[in-house]
């Protein structure tokens, strides 16, 4: 991979499969640029589906009739993301033209492409104006919402018409509380059915609006913010959101749980907080500001190591037994396949100049898992396609 130093934090490439693939899960971390990491892992697997059903035989091939290409929305039951991977949700799942899937995950890779320079833009006289992100946000919202908004991104979709289930987190500040948008309605309604009005651009926005980079995003009364401050890895949300599921298929247990999570990329590298004061900790500078990557990561590794205990249920792979797992331990099946690729560096979470390592950092990604993901694809194609 990109680093020798960091190549302790992959787990090894496995060769099992599922134990339970009942009720399937994707769940895509945030970590804003670095999203293309995610983008172009299920391009692959997206790639890998059509291979399958291309050499499925008849009657696993009659069970995808009439639905052209395999998409990832087709394979899940439930799409969860926070921030970057919000937006990725957001986009797999819209619908389009014949209530299929807008976007192919090509399309949602190539976003990160085509409009992250200009969302991650400001003039010399714009940061002079943010003291330099330290007085106001780093960029204008309306340069993100812009993006969404393109009839080729998001568009007018609403979320109530996502083509399978999706949650995706916010943070509410006027409250404060957590905010979670799916389709069903809002989280309480318990057996009173509600319908949600919200656009899933109006959406992405909340889920994407970090803290120091954007202002809130307002939806009526509420303000909203991006869901990494208390869910940059949404899988535990995820689980318990799947496991309060009161329609078929119904998972009764963790165990009964299919799991792929998807990370935005780990390092080594420590972080640079300055002298350790306000302006050490929250000072915008090459990594990001340290206190939000902190935050991000430190709630990220917690987890997925509470979803790889809770899904696959191993045992510490040490003669002694240890309080937390080695990052190299977990989530290498059966339920939980994670995805977390290793970075040289801290790589900023608006630093589009590292698109082109970071892609190169996805393809390597791949091609370390090229038999396990061409194993799944494999999978997802003979269950058939979700309800």
């Amino acid at each position: 991979m990109s680093s020798s130093i960091v190549s302790d934090r992959l787990r090894p490439a496995g060769d099992g499969l599922p134990e339970s693939f009942s009720f399937r899960i994707l769940s895509v971390d945030g970590g804003g640029i670095r999203g293309v990491i995610p983008a172009l892992l299920l391009e692959r697997l997206e790639a890998l589906l059509a291979d399958a059903l291309a050499g499925a035989p008849s009657e696993t091939a009659a069970r995808w009739e009439g639905l052209g290409s395999p998409r990832i929305a087709d394979c899940f039951h439930l799409i969860a993301g926070t921030s970057t991977g919000g937006l990725l949700a957001a986009g797999l799942t819209s619908a389009g033209p014949g209530g299929r899937p807008k976007l192919t995950a090509a399309d949602a890779a190539n976003v990160y492409t085509v409009h992250g320079p200009a969302i991650f833009h400001s003039s010399v006289i714009e940061k002079v104006e943010q003291g330099f992100g330290l007085t106001a946000p780093k960029y204008p919202l309306a340069q993100l919402r812009t993006a969404l908004e393109d009839p080729a991104v998001l568009g007018d979709a609403l979320l109530k018409d996502a083509r399978t289930e999706v949650l995706i987190l916010s943070f509410d500040t006027s409250i404060p509380g957590l905010r979670y948008f799916t389709r069903w309605g809002a989280p309480g309604a318990g057996s009173t059915p509600t319908t949600p009005a919200e656009t899933m651009a109006e959406v992405a926005l909340a889920t994407a609006a970090a803290p120091t980079y954007f202002d809130p995003e307002a939806l009526g009364s509420s303000r909203l913010i991006d869901g990494g401050v208390y869910a940059g890895n949404p899988a535990l949300a995820a689980i318990t959101v799947a496991l309060r599921r009161t329609i078929e298929p119904i998972p009764r247990t963790p165990r009964e749980l299919f799991m792929v999570s998807l990370g935005t990329g780990a390092w080594s590298t420590p972080l640079d907080y300055g002298g350790g004061g306000i302006i050490g900790w929250l000072q915008p500078r090459t990594g990001g500001e340290a206190l939000l990557e902190a935050m991000l990561g430190g709630s990220g590794d917690f987890a997925n190591e509470a979803a790889h205990m809770l899904l696959n249920g191993d045992a510490p792979v040490q003669d002694t037994w240890e309080p937390a797992l080695p990052p190299a331990h977990i989530g290498g099946g059966p339920q939980l396949w994670r995805y977390q690729p290793a970075l040289p560096e801290p790589f900023a979470m608006d630093d589009v100049s590292k698109l082109p390592q970071l892609k190169q950092i996805a393809t390597e990604l791949a091609d370390r898992y090229a038999d396990e993901l061409a194993r799944l694809a494999a999978r997802l194609i003979d269950a058939g396609p979700v309800p």
